[in-house]
């Protein structure tokens, strides 16, 4: 259902991929090596801030996080830094 609304708004075909396992580490580990285009979103739960004290990540958790430490923000996007976007409609 959300793939299908968000295709309909974007105007763009969403696919949505669920990867279960280990805390979110499976599917941070797919987005964390997907081309760096814009086109991957990775939304990730709470688990995202403690995995690094449970798992040894096979990732770079640095360049994969957005960190909001006054708990205003439950989730957020985050782009490549070359990429001429400041706001979700960009």
């Amino acid at each position: 259902m959300i793939g299908t609304s968000l295709s309909d708004k974007l105007g763009k075909q969403v696919i949505i991929d669920n990867r279960a396992g280990a805390g979110g580490v499976v599917g941070t580990e797919i987005a964390s090596k997907a081309t760096a285009d814009g086109y991957t979103l990775l939304v990730i739960s709470l688990a995202h801030a403690v995995n690094p004290w449970l798992y040894k990540l096979p990732y770079d958790r640095s360049r994969t996080s957005c960190d909001r430490r006054d708990g205003l923000r439950p989730n957020v996007v985050v782009v490549h830094p070359s990429l001429p976007v400041n706001s979700i409609k960009d």
